[in-house]
């Protein structure tokens, strides 16, 4: 990988790592949250990838089911593990 690839992924693993150790009730998310994206991800609908989200982008949660939740101006889903409080993210960073 060259080095300035790897330099502009930093804060992405970085922040990856993070998440793989926040206990489960830090996504803990429900409607009217502002939240965090912690990675790059295509958004679905069923198998269907439909839109993007951007590690970092903050957006206001605006419908949650299950494991998965939607964002006001995104299309599609996004992973629930994928996405962090604004209060957790502010507390951590």
């Amino acid at each position: 990988m060259h080095r300035s690839r790897l330099l502009r992924s930093f804060p992405s693993l970085l922040l990856a790592l993070f998440v793989a150790n926040c206990p489960l009730d830090t996504f803990a998310q429900k409607v009217g949250d502002p939240v965090v994206v912690t990675v790059d991800f295509k958004t679905r609908i069923r198998d269907k990838e439909v839109d993007q989200v951007y590690a970092g982008g903050i957006h206001l949660v605006i419908d949650v089911n299950g494991k998965w939740c939607a964002l006001r101006d995104v299309e599609g889903w996004v992973p629930v593990q994928y996405v962090l409080s604004l209060e957790t993210a502010m507390e951590q960073f």
